[in-house]
């Protein structure tokens, strides 16, 4: 079944937790929120930060592979930048600064 199917045949709000609560019951729906909480979405997080930090750091190390550490740290500030900032304000241009001149020390 695709999830249109699923959306008509099961009007609630919730997503893939009112799907698979209503199907295979609770303890399934509340093992499948807490592993979704738990496992899959920090993981999916991480991915997609040390991509981009990969991908960025390739301009600047264009002959080599970008060192370990500084792929590693300018993905852990970027989870760090999504973790803490506000999502009514933009990021302050110092918050900014700082983080750019704490990871060109370690570069």
């Amino acid at each position: 079944m695709c999830y249109a199917e699923l959306g008509v045949t099961i009007p609630k709000s919730g997503g893939d937790y009112s799907y698979v609560t209503e199907i295979f019951g609770g303890l399934t729906g509340f093992l499948l929120l807490w592993s979704a909480v738990l496992i899959m979405y920090p993981t999916t997080l991480a991915v997609i930060a040390l991509t981009f930090s990969s991908y960025v750091l390739q301009p600047v190390f264009q002959n080599c592979a970008p060192p370990y550490m500084a792929t590693r740290l300018l993905s852990a500030t970027c989870l760090l930048h999504l973790l803490n900032r506000d999502l009514d304000q933009a990021p302050s241009p110092s918050l900014i600064s700082t983080r750019a001149m704490q990871l060109r020390s370690f570069i």
